[in-house]
Order: structure tokens, then C-alpha cells, then sequence
């Protein structure tokens, strides 16, 4: 009876060992597979222009750029392409980033390479880093810093900061200033500093703007300072497209523009077509 019992309480404890083991090896599986599961997302453009700071950059002629970003928990590698300038030069850059997060605080880092085959100008290391901050749940705050090694051209530092408040309807109001203290190496100051805003009106619309000013501590010969602005409606096509159709304006005369790089600082109406999507590998 005695042995009867034992080997019946021997095979119970097998068994429950064994049911034990198979659990915790299912929980390490699903635990290993859960930190290992990259995310991958991607955006494409395609524009009829390229506008920075309230001027053409392409001439208004096409625009197209994309980008795909694979995040393992809080590290990512993006690789992104665009067309660069008025002869639509092609350009590509490798980014790999790191954004842990403590409590409220999340901070980033990244480094990237751009390099481009036909223009030596936009061959450049840029490194990257900030940290964001939510100081109420409406209420956010963004400070950061980043370097641009240009391997053919002036090196050049960048401080910037930005304010965004978030309403409970989605609507959004971002302030922004941008400065770079040694603009083009010849140590006179850039600033930009703008305001933007976006409001759904609708599941599929959304209204946005923005208003801003670009500053040159010295006009000899550095460009004129001058603002510019735009307002426009983005449009929820179907799911991962949207159509944005922006107007673009600035307050340069004929021969202030002459100061710029762009060729044409006349008003425009430009048209964007986006596609976005994203997935997890897990799935």
C-alpha cells in the first residue's frame, strides 16, 4: 500500500513538474519573442514642391522622399531617400537611434549619414540629441542639440526647443525656435522661431497652419530676415493616404529674394500626397 502511494505520488510530481516546466518554457518563449519583436514603419511623399522656411527649395518643381524605420523596443535604424534641390539630386541617409524612457522624461540620440552620388555638398554626419518632457498631460516640452559634419562644406551647431499643448478635441498648438550661433562659419547667428497649429474639423479633415519669422544677426552678407507663413487642409484619402493641399507665402521683395538661395520667393499653392503604414513582425 505504502509503495503503491509512493509511486502514485512520484508520478503526480512528475507530472506536475513536468506541466511546471512546460509552462515556465512557454513563458521564457513568449517573454523572448515579445522582446525580440521589431516594429517596422514607413512614409512615402510625393509633392509638386519642396518648401523650407516659407521657400522653394526644388524650383517648384517634384518632390518625392521616403522613409522605413525598424524599432526594437527603444532602438531604431531608419533608412530614408529623397530628391534634393533644383536638378532633383538624389540623396540617402542610414540613421540608427536610441530613445529610453524614465517616468515622464524620454530622451533620444541619434546618428545619421546622408550621402548623396552627384552632390558632394550634402555628404554630411549629423548627430543628434534631446530630451522631451511631459509637464502636464496636455503640456509637452522638447530641448535638444545636434551637430552637422559636412564633409565638403562649414560645419555647423544647432539648439533648438518647442512648446506643444494638445486640446481634448486633438487640436494642437506647437511653438518652436531654432538657432544655429555660427550661421555659414563666419560666426554671425541664425534664429528661426515659429508657431503651428492644427485643427481636426472632421474624421477626415484636418485644417493646420504656421507662422514664422527667420532672423541673420548681419545682413552683409548673410540673407534678409524675413517672415513667412502657410495654411492648408489635409485630407484622410483611405487608410495610410492623405492629400494635404498647403498654400505658401513670405514677406521678401524682388530683391530681398536675390539674397536668398531659392530662385523664387513668390506665393504658392502645393499638393502632397502621403502614404503611411506600419507593422509589428510579431503578428
Amino acid at each position: 500500500m505504502n509503495g503503491s502511494v509512493l509511486r502514485v505520488a512520484v508520478v503526480l510530481a512528475a507530472m506536475v513538474s513536468g506541466v511546471w516546466h512546460a509552462q515556465a518554457a512557454d513563458q521564457a518563449a513568449d517573454e523572448a519573442a515579445d522582446a525580440v519583436q521589431p516594429d517596422i514603419s514607413w512614409k512615402f511623399f510625393a509633392a509638386t514642391d519642396h518648401y523650407s522656411s516659407g521657400l522653394t527649395a526644388t524650383d517648384h518643381s517634384g518632390y518625392a522622399e521616403g522613409r522605413v524605420t525598424v524599432d526594437f523596443d527603444i532602438w531604431r535604424v531608419a533608412v530614408g531617400a529623397w530628391t534634393h534641390g533644383q536638378d532633383h539630386d538624389p540623396t540617402m541617409e542610414i540613421l540608427a537611434g536610441v530613445s529610453p524612457t524614465y517616468g515622464d522624461w524620454t530622451f533620444d540620440a541619434s546618428i545619421a549619414r546622408d550621402y548623396s552620388p552627384t552632390d558632394k555638398y550634402q555628404n554630411e554626419w549629423i548627430v543628434d540629441a534631446n530630451v522631451t518632457r511631459s509637464l502636464t498631460p496636455e503640456l509637452e516640452a522638447n530641448v535638444g542639440a545636434s551637430y552637422t559634419v559636412i564633409d565638403h562644406d562649414v560645419d555647423y551647431a544647432d539648439l533648438y526647443a518647442s512648446l506643444t499643448y494638445t486640446f481634448e478635441n486633438g487640436a494642437a498648438v506647437t511653438g518652436s525656435t531654432d538657432w544655429e550661433p555660427n550661421y555659414v562659419g563666419n560666426g554671425d547667428h541664425y534664429v528661426e522661431s515659429y508657431v503651428n497649429a492644427s485643427i481636426p474639423v472632421s474624421e477626415r479633415f484636418t485644417l493646420s497652419g504656421e507662422f514664422g519669422y527667420d532672423w541673420y544677426s548681419s545682413h552683409n552678407p548673410d540673407p534678409v530676415s524675413y517672415f513667412y507663413w502657410n495654411a492648408g487642409v489635409t485630407v484622410d484619402v483611405t487608410e495610410g493616404l492623405d492629400l494635404d493641399l498647403r498654400y505658401h507665402g513670405n514677406s521678401l521683395t524682388g530683391s530681398d529674394c536675390a539674397t536668398q538661395t531659392s530662385s523664387d520667393c513668390g506665393d504658392r499653392v502645393m499638393a502632397t500626397l502621403t502614404y503611411s503604414g506600419s507593422t509589428s513582425l510579431g503578428k
